[in-house]
């Protein structure tokens, strides 16, 4: 499978789906289809 790619624009989006909405990371996840670690990191940067 190859590696998907996001732009800045999507991670920022998702980041504050979690942080500024309050939803829960791994909802966030799944709605979106990114790994739970990825959006993880994202708000951790």
């Amino acid at each position: 499978m190859p590696r998907r790619k996001f732009d800045k624009e999507f991670k920022v989006a998702a980041v504050r789906l979690v942080v500024d909405e309050e939803m829960p990371v791994c909802q966030v996840a799944k709605e979106l289809e990114v790994h739970q670690n990825s959006l993880y990191r994202w708000v951790s940067e």
